[in-house]
């Protein structure tokens, strides 16, 4: 019996012994890594419980932090005794070690509530001055960049058979090179300052892309805001209209009960009033005289032609007593429109008593003023004793039959467009 005992003792103490050697072995063993047997062993770390509570309390007397690990009102472990320097240290790696874990987390967006992180990924700025802080009203400076940037990057490659290009233009190799940018940014410095930038490379129009800086100072302040960029003026006035979309300086003034708005900018917006009478609109217009340009603005008539340097010798006064009040322009039906549309002719000589190009007869002075009564010409007389057109100018087809003055030609005498478009006051 006592032969048996001493035999199991051995065995435990030599079982014990390879467990010991065994753990000592495996513990520089990696996780995933195995050993010579093509066993891993090991180690699972796990986060604490909710019920553990881990608690730094500060002792005046000593100057020294006690870390503790507590279970309700028990401490399970041994208080550990920090110096404040190596507390500051600790508490600022784990401050950093929970702000990047937030971060990856809001970027990742896999965790649920990290749609309100995933609006503000850029930290606030501290800025350690007390000028900084007296003049802006705070210490950090905040950004936040909302909106979205697409890229389109491809290549466009065509090739031709023709014979009657070269070989080398039968092919041709581009790049198709397209973005959009949809931005808005919020800054804050401090509490008084704040920017406002929206841009957007689809809006339709230029005002929509806005740029602004506030600074709005202590109520007490002689200066209540500033403001530079997209500014305006309104004005509770009907005398008096107040301007919009203005790009410039505003600001505002106090002293005691009286207020002061000052602003220096440029109007980029304009106001335009329209009256609408019988089913249409009526608008007026300004051109200058002075914006012409060769062969692509012309004269009505060679009075205007004759007359056009004296009317203007001493601009801006126009020297002259004729108005026109009313006009049609008619042109090339690119677009098919279907309304406002007919076959036209035009007469070079038409409505002139003077520098005619044809023999037609002329029933006005040299120095009569343009009118479709000045020659044969009248279109309110067509086919009458007087008029040297007949009816059949109204059609197309038989227009040249139609003209009773010999030697007027088309391209010359007269041009002629079929299907044309009348142009409405929009579009001048």
């Amino acid at each position: 019996m006592k032969t048996r005992f001493s035999r199991l003792f051995l065995c435990l103490v030599f079982y014990s012994s390879f467990l010991i050697s065994q753990e000592a072995t495996n513990s520089s063993i990696q996780d995933s890594i195995a050993n010579a047997e093509g066993v891993s062993f090991g180690k699972l770390n796990l986060p604490p419980p909710g019920s553990f509570i881990e608690n730094y309390e500060y002792d005046s007397t000593t100057d020294m932090y006690y870390y503790n690990l507590s279970v309700g009102e028990y401490n399970i472990n041994y208080p550990i005794i920090l110096s404040p320097e190596e507390y500051k240290k600790l508490i600022l790696v784990q401050d950093l070690k929970d702000y990047y874990k937030s971060k990856i987390d809001a970027a990742e967006g896999k965790k649920d509530g990290t749609d309100e992180l995933q609006k503000n990924l850029i930290p606030e700025i501290y800025v350690n001055s007390k000028i900084f802080e007296s003049i802006f009203g705070g210490n950090t400076i905040e950004v936040v960049p909302q909106g979205s940037i697409e890229v389109d990057l491809g290549m466009l490659f065509t090739k031709q058979d023709n014979p009657a290009f070269s070989p080398r233009n039968r092919s041709n190799l581009t790049f198709d090179f397209d973005q959009r940018i949809g931005l808005s940014l919020l800054g804050k410095v401090g509490t008084r300052v704040q920017v406002n930038a929206n841009f957007d490379t689809q809006s339709t129009f230029d005002f929509q892309n806005l740029l602004k800086l506030e600074f709005e100072p202590t109520e007490d302040d002689i200066i209540q805001k500033i403001e530079v960029g997209n500014v305006s003026m309104p004005l509770n006035s009907s005398l008096i209209s107040g301007a919009q979309s203005l790009f410039g300086f505003k600001t505002q003034l106090k002293f005691g009960k009286t207020r002061v708005t000052a602003v220096f900018s440029e109007q980029k917006s304009e106001s335009r009033s329209v009256v609408s009478q019988g089913g249409g609109t009526i608008q007026e217009f300004e051109f200058r005289a002075l914006d012409y340009d060769e062969n692509r603005h012309f004269f009505l008539s060679h009075y205007f032609k004759n007359k056009y340097d004296e009317a203007l010798l001493i601009y801006p006064f126009i020297n002259t007593n004729v108005q026109i009040t009313r006009s049609e322009v008619w042109v090339t039906n690119r677009t098919n429109q279907i309304n406002d549309v007919r076959n036209i002719v035009a007469f070079q000589d038409l409505g002139e008593s003077s520098d005619v190009s044809s023999s037609v007869n002329i029933y006005a002075g040299p120095s009569a003023y343009p009118d479709n009564g000045n020659n044969g010409f009248d279109p309110t007389a067509i086919g009458s004793g007087l008029s040297q057109l007949t009816d059949a100018i109204r059609d197309i087809a038989t227009l040249q039959t139609g003209i009773l003055v010999p030697n007027v030609s088309e391209g010359f005498g007269y041009g002629k467009l079929e299907n044309a478009k009348k142009i409405s006051v929009n579009q001048l």
